[in-house]
């Protein structure tokens, strides 16, 4: 997630108390959630507001997406978990990696009248604010955007997930040092916003993957 609104995933919702975490990161899931300090909004959609947070025992900063859940339809349950779930599967240097989610109580009704908090990397923008700063930066980077979020998308396409929303607000950047790219030689490009994704079948998700690695499944 970027300082440009950008949707967050999470892992399965539940009262599952805190899971174990690596030395030096944010529990996976946690009732109630770790200690924060809230440094700023990056932005608000209609499903909740994205601020900057940092996790107090360790510094790190992240993007933290605050949803109330008790004002989402089952279907939006539904669809946060799912995108949660399959956020957390794809582990890929171009996908927008996922920290964490955790249940904020409400003061009255328990946890599902509660805030969801889904934690993501932050990231230091999206391609849409790139383009708007510098459109002839923007247009030079074009091949390496392409061809990253390509490697983003058979990734995706292999473990069976379809974004279907791809646009320039869900392709986030980091700056970034030594990439083969000449022309991306400070960026890396990162898919964000698996909001509307789906779990393909099998067959399907053959199908995309062949398309998006080269030839369509199927032809020659």
């Amino acid at each position: 997630v970027s300082a440009s609104p950008a949707a967050a995933g999470a892992a399965a919702m539940g009262n599952r108390g805190s899971r174990p975490a690596a030395d030096g990161q944010p529990p996976r899931a946690a009732l109630p959630p770790p200690a924060f300090d809230v440094l700023g909004v990056l932005g608000a959609g209609a499903h909740g507001e994205v601020t900057k947070r940092r996790f107090r025992r360790t510094g790190e900063l992240l993007a933290v997406k605050a949803v109330p859940y008790s004002l989402l339809r089952p279907e939006r349950r539904a669809r946060v978990q799912r995108e949660a779930m399959l956020l957390e599967s794809l582990v890929h240097e171009h996908v927008v990696r996922f920290r964490g989610v955790w249940l904020k109580p409400g003061a009255l009704h328990g946890a599902i009248h509660g805030e969801v908090l889904i934690g993501m990397e932050l990231c230091a923008g999206s391609l849409a604010d790139l383009f708007e700063a510098s459109p002839a930066r923007a247009h030079a980077l074009r091949l390496c955007v392409l061809e990253q979020c390509g490697a983003a998308l058979v990734h995706c396409h292999g473990r069976g997930v379809m974004h279907r929303d791809l646009k320039m607000e869900n392709v986030l950047f980091n700056a970034t040092r030594g990439h083969t790219c000449e022309a991306a030689a400070r960026f890396t490009f990162k898919l964000a916003d698996f909001g509307v994704s789906r779990l393909l079948r099998r067959e399907e998700a053959d199908a995309h993957a062949g398309a998006v690695g080269g030839a369509p499944a199927g032809g020659g």
